[in-house]
Parts: structure tokens; sequence; C-alpha cells
């Protein structure tokens, strides 16, 4: 078993022509915990996807992870869930199709490191917006984006904080 794996989760950092070859790594990785735990799913946190190459590989990712964990022998099938940003990721409609559900990071929508907004102050996870300046920065304007561009909102969860 791999000791070094601590939570049920992995960071999908921006990655490298060798994510390629570290993709079964990564799946063994993944699987060895989820068994050593006994744990029904895993969620992956795809954070600083800018290159095509980088959404093509998590796409990649995703697609093997499923493929994998479900040739496994277990009674009810492994759950996969993708953690995406409340920025529109360009490639949520491939995740879609191989996660069982895609949780949207629905916090952080107000805050000094962002530029255009460092000068708002607002709750973390605003529910809507009637000011055309913020018309994007809220849970239902994040949510019906993610709807119409999955074709899926079966799947969405929010990340609500407490």
């Amino acid at each position: 078993m791999n000791q070094r794996i601590k939570k049920p989760y992995i960071k999908c950092a921006s990655a490298s022509r060798t994510m390629a070859s570290k993709l079964g790594n990564y799946i063994f990785a993944i699987f060895s915990l989820l068994a050593e735990h006994n744990l029904d799913g895993v969620d992956v946190q795809c954070r600083w996807l800018k290159t095509k190459t980088d959404m093509d590989n998590v796409n990649l990712f995703f697609e093997e992870l499923k493929r994998h964990l479900t040739k496994m022998e277990k009674k009810a099938p492994f759950i996969i869930s993708a953690f995406l940003p409340h920025q529109l990721s360009k490639n949520a409609r491939e995740i879609s199709m191989h996660v069982d559900f895609l949780t949207i990071e629905t916090s952080n929508f107000y805050g000094s490191w962002f530029k255009e907004n460092a000068h708002l102050t607002g709750p973390a996870s605003p529910l809507y917006s009637r000011k055309a300046v913020l018309i994007k920065k809220n849970i239902d304007y994040v949510m019906k984006e993610y709807s119409c561009l999955t074709g899926q909102p079966n799947k969405l969860n929010i990340l609500v904080e407490l």
C-alpha cells in the first residue's frame, strides 16, 4: 500500500508531459487508498488547468480511473466525483461523462486575490446578484452555466462552506 497518501482526494496540478506515464501510478494509489480504508469513492480536485494539454490529461485521467475502478470487484460501484472551480471549466462536459458527480466550488467569489473584485465585500457564497457587475459572481449563475454546459444537472453538487 502507498503510505504517502493521507486524504481521499488527489489534487490535479498543472499536468506535464509525463502525466500519461504517471497515470497508472495515480490510479493504483487511489485504488489502494479506497481498498485500505474501505472507502466508497474518491473526490478528485481539479485546479489550475490552464492549457489544452492539461485539460486533455485530466479527461484521460478520469476516463482511465472510471475504467479501472469499474473493473474492481465490489458489491456497489465506486463513486467518482470531480471538484471543479466556480470559473466555468471548458472540459466539464467531458469530465462529466466519466464521473458520478461534479462538485462545484461555490465560494471565494470575492477576495483581494481577484483583481477585478478586490474592492468588493460580500458573502463567500452569494446565492444570486442583481448588480450587473456581479451577475456572474453567484451560485445561481454558475450552476446554470454548468447545467447548460454538461447537460446533466443531476450530477451537480454545490460546495457549502460553514
